[in-house]
């Protein structure tokens, strides 16, 4: 019980200079997983990878002139589709699927993201349209499940769109000082959401593909500079739910943990095994 919170603290015992940020999916999926009787029957192996950009985009205010030269390559290997952390993942499932202790009558792919890890799920299945399943002869690897939590597309492309706000709203708020000039409304920085169905989409090897998403969160990072992070529909997803009514502004880190969430988690789980 409470697998979260042990591990986090012994990580923090032995590594004293920790960073205190969490893993949403670590706090949500993966501990209600290992507490929950129904599911604990069935075995997982279950695997973690960062999304393509640099981890130190989840915190804008770290960057620092040495980070951002090394940038440039990292948003590069973002726009060719299969950067290190997506390798990385299809080399694992590669390895996975052979080996001897897979079954295909009972091994099953689920792909958990969050945030921008949702635009690396697409990416990643998209890579294993093309690995060989030894298991069904077949040359593709599908994924029985996709359950994408909140996401958003790159980070750096994220990012970006905040930032271009932050910088726009001083010269808006300027305007108004001016009597010749109507009024321009300065809205909140976001990330917003939006329908994207060239990048956040199921995808053609995806037997099922659930999605939360939310659009309250105010708080975002919880760093500065400031901004709401939104998440985004699945374009053809067999499952978009909106969880906007139920969140607050902490909502992009409190959906992973949200009951409803959790509770279609297993019931998507439980479904893999009838």
């Amino acid at each position: 019980k409470k697998i979260h919170y042990r591990v986090h603290t012994k990580f923090h015992k032995d590594n004293q200079d920790l960073s205190s940020k969490w893993s949403g999916l670590l706090a949500g999926p993966m501990n209600f997983l290992c507490n929950n009787q129904n599911l604990l029957p069935h075995s997982y192996d279950w695997y973690s990878f960062p999304s393509e950009e640099t981890e130190l985009l989840d915190d804008p205010a770290k960057l620092n002139i040495k980070e951002f030269i090394k940038l440039p390559m990292e948003i590069k290997d973002s726009f060719n589709a299969f950067p290190a952390g997506i390798q990385n993942a299809v080399q694992c499932t590669r390895k996975f699927f052979n080996d001897e202790n897979s079954d295909k009558d009972i091994t099953k792919l689920i792909v958990l993201s969050h945030s921008s890890g949702g635009r690396s799920a697409v990416k990643y299945l998209e890579k294993l349209k093309d690995v060989y399943n030894p298991l069904t002869g077949k040359t593709t690897i599908e994924a029985d499940l996709v359950f994408t939590i909140d996401p958003v597309r790159e980070a750096h492309e994220a990012i970006g769109e905040a930032l271009s706000q932050i910088a726009a709203n001083p010269i808006k708020k300027v305007y108004n000082f001016l009597p010749i000039v109507p009024d321009v409304k300065v809205h909140p920085v976001n990330i917003w959401s939006r329908h994207q169905k060239e990048s956040l989409y199921k995808t053609s090897n995806t037997i099922r593909h659930v999605n939360f998403y939310q659009r309250a969160d105010e708080l975002g990072l919880k760093t500065n500079p400031q901004f709401g992070i939104h998440g985004s529909p699945i374009h053809g997803a067999d499952l978009n739910r909106d969880l906007t009514g139920e969140l607050g502004k902490d909502g992009h880190g409190a959906i992973n943990y949200h009951d409803d969430l959790l509770e279609q988690f297993e019931i998507e789980l439980s479904n893999l095994y009838q």
